[in-house]
C-alpha cells in the first residue's frame, strides 16, 4: 500500500452492507484511532467510520505502547462501532477483532497465527499483529477498533527487532 492509488475506496465504500459507513485513507496520520476520535463529536450516529493510513507517526498500542507503523510496510486501520452492548460486555469486542485478525492473517502463511489474550497476534511466536479498542461513553457510546498488521517489514527498530515479526519474514513475499 505506497499510496492512496492503491485502494479502490468507492469500491470499498459501495461494497454492500446493513449500514452507512464512510472510508478515509490517510497517507499519514499520528494514529487511526486518534483520528476517528477527534471526528466522534460530528460523525452521524447512524453511519460507521473506517480509517486506513499507510503510516502513523504515533500508533497506538495497549497500555500507552507505540505501534511501530512505517510507510508502505503494514496494515493500520480503525473503525467506529456504536454497539449494543453494556459496558461489561465490550471486551468481547477485542476478542472477535482479534480472532478476525487471526483469520485475515492466516489466509497468507502456511503457519497458522494464535491470538494471545487480550490483544495480540503471534506467529511463529513473534508479534504480528496487534488490536487496541478503546470505548467513549460520552453522549452516544462508541468503541474504536484499531488493528495494525505488519505486512512487508524487513527489520524493526532495536527495541522490538526479537519480539516482532512480518508476514515477508515469514513468508518471502511482499
Amino acid at each position: 500500500m505506497s499510496n492512496s492509488r492503491d485502494i479502490d475506496l468507492s469500491a470499498l465504500q459501495n461494497m454492500p452492507s446493513k449500514t452507512k459507513r464512510q472510508w478515509r485513507f490517510l497517507a499519514e496520520t499520528d494514529s487511526t484511532n486518534a483520528e476517528i476520535a477527534r471526528m466522534l463529536s460530528d460523525h452521524p450516529a447512524e453511519q460507521g467510520l473506517i480509517v486506513l493510513a499507510d503510516s502513523q507517526t504515533d500508533g497506538k498500542g495497549r497500555l500507552g505502547r507505540t505501534w511501530h507503523s512505517a510507510p508502505r510496510t503494514g496494515v493500520y486501520i480503525s473503525t467506529l462501532i456504536r454497539p449494543n452492548l453494556p459496558p461489561e460486555q465490550l471486551p468481547i469486542l477485542t476478542l472477535m477483532a482479534g480472532l478476525a485478525t487471526v483469520i485475515a492473517v492466516n489466509g497468507f502463511t502456511s503457519n497458522h497465527a494464535q491470538l494471545k489474550w487480550p490483544n495480540d497476534i503471534l506467529l511463529n511466536e513473534k508479534k504480528i499483529a496487534g488490536i487496541l479498542c478503546e470505548y467513549y461513553p460520552k453522549n452516544i457510546p462508541a468503541v474504536i477498533i484499531g488493528i495494525g498488521i505488519n505486512v512487508n517489514q524487513t527489520q524493526f527498530p532495536t527495541d522490538i527487532k526479537e519480539i516482532a515479526t512480518s508476514l515477508k519474514l515469514e513468508t518471502g513475499k511482499e
